[in-house]
């Protein structure tokens, strides 16, 4: 198969995988607003998801964005074998490093609330600042997917990171429908 018909395919692969994780997206709103409707409750849901997604975002897109011409740089210089080496090392940094930064939310929380929900007050704020609490270590896990993701598109393997967002819906769509009303 010819170089421009592989890219071809690939894009094609991401476009239907991308789609599907928006129309995936769209079906997880439209059942939280079923299960949970508007309110304060779910205000402050959204705002505690928001704080701890711009981190994680932030981190996983700066380190997936950086981290593919190094080590596309190091695998012509050393091989497979010093690629995995490096990948290794910098998943042990990234997670040491999205450690320190977990923690330094965790104390700035309130401080994080203020800037994206202003007019929060009283018990709606001290909610929104134990939701962000309990999802901040989601930014953990987000500097490893950034590293991960960085790796397999070095390796020009598209396909796996455009079906990340579909997994990450299919799990609240799955909690949405059949764990929600229990917990």
């Amino acid at each position: 198969m010819s170089r421009s018909n592989k890219a071809a395919k690939s894009a094609i692969i991401i476009v239907i995988f991308t789609l599907g994780s928006k129309f995936l997206g769209f079906l997880r709103e439209v059942l939280i607003a079923a299960k949970f409707g508007s309110g304060m409750k779910t205000d402050t849901f959204f705002i505690a998801l928001s704080g701890s997604s711009l981190i994680g975002n932030f981190l996983q897109n700066a380190i997936n964005t950086t981290f593919i011409p190094v080590i596309s740089e190091v695998e012509s210089e050393e091989g497979k074998k010093g690629k995995l080496e490096h990948t290794n090392n910098m998943i042990n940094v990234i997670f040491s490093i999205s450690l320190i930064v977990v923690v330094i939310a965790l104390l700035g929380t309130p401080l994080i609330i203020k800037l994206l929900a202003n007019g929060f007050e009283g018990e709606q704020f001290d909610l929104a600042v134990k939701l962000t609490r309990i999802g901040l270590p989601m930014i953990l896990f987000s500097g490893i997917i950034g590293v991960m993701t960085g790796y397999l598109q070095s390796d020009e393997r598209f396909n796996a990171t455009a079906m990340i967002g579909i997994s990450f819906n299919l799990v609240y769509i799955f909690f949405l429908l059949f764990l929600s009303s229990r917990f």
